[in-house]
């Protein structure tokens, strides 16, 4: 009888990814836009081939800025990926600004207003 793993591959994947990725942007990028992201979630698709890293940051730079940032350094990540991690083919990344921190602070005013 196989042991089954309590998570799948692309779950495992994912996990490593987000961590290669977080190194890669805090200590070898030198921009310094990029200092102010972090990687809040990412999602690996089935077959591997997308990657899209779901980014907050600092109100400093608008989305479109950093966006324009994260696409410029998506060589340094993918060249971590393939040195820390085997694969056949390295994932596309596709990043997308992650507004869930900014969507929970519009509803904590609504609330505190309401509450008023």
């Amino acid at each position: 009888m196989s042991k089954r793993r309590p998570f799948s591959r692309v779950d495992r994947l994912q996990s490593e990814l987000r961590k290669i990725i977080d190194i890669c942007l805090i200590f070898e990028c030198q921009i310094e836009e990029v200092k102010n992201i972090s990687v809040t979630h990412v999602n690996l698709t089935k077959d591997l081939s997308i990657l899209k890293l779901y980014i907050s940051h600092t109100e400093v730079h608008s989305d479109k800025e950093i966006l324009k940032v994260c696409d410029s350094v998506k060589g340094k990540l993918k060249n971590a990926i393939a040195k820390n991690i085997r694969m056949r083919k390295i994932p596309e990344l596709h990043f997308q600004i992650d507004n869930q921190l900014k969507e929970a602070e519009r509803i904590d005013q609504l609330i505190n207003s309401i509450s008023r």
